[in-house]
């Protein structure tokens, strides 16, 4: 459980990482627009 535990939280965070990477993309192209 212990080696589990630190690998979900690693996908968990690189998600977060990479919704607010997509955000900002989509933020830019809404504004090029």
């Amino acid at each position: 459980m212990s080696t589990v535990t630190p690998k979900l939280f690693d996908i968990n965070s690189h998600l977060q990482e990479r919704g607010v990477a997509d955000v900002i993309n989509y933020t830019v192209e809404k504004a090029k627009k």
